[in-house]
């Protein structure tokens, strides 16, 4: 699906257990410094081993895109600014939502 290829920004393992990483960029879509860290960060994650043979990465690391409407529009937000938005219930109402057409840009 090409929306899951546009948040994904990049996925990094080694092979080796340990833990999952998991770093949200671009949750206000005019605020792009995040998901370019995030890229720079992946460039120099593939490039590491070659420059550091030493270099033992332990775990799962996972680069997202967070607010894809937003930061395709350069908006802050769609529909609503997402500060504040984790309470449980809105996880909740977003969790139990049955299909795309009752979340807006933000809950996706």
């Amino acid at each position: 699906m090409e929306l899951e290829q546009e948040r994904i920004i990049g996925f990094y393992d080694q092979g080796d257990k340990g833990p999952l990483l998991i770093i949200l960029g671009g949750m206000h879509g005019n605020e792009p410094a995040g998901v370019l860290a995030l890229e720079e960060i992946f460039r120099m994650l593939e490039r590491e081993p070659e420059t550091n043979p030493d270099f033992n990465f332990k775990g799962r690391f996972i680069g997202l895109r967070g607010n894809l409407a937003a930061i395709k529009d350069n908006k802050r937000f769609i529909v609503k600014d997402l500060n504040r938005q984790f309470t449980p219930e809105n996880v909740q109402r977003i969790f139990n939502a049955t299909d795309d057409s009752q979340l807006d840009s933000e809950d996706k």
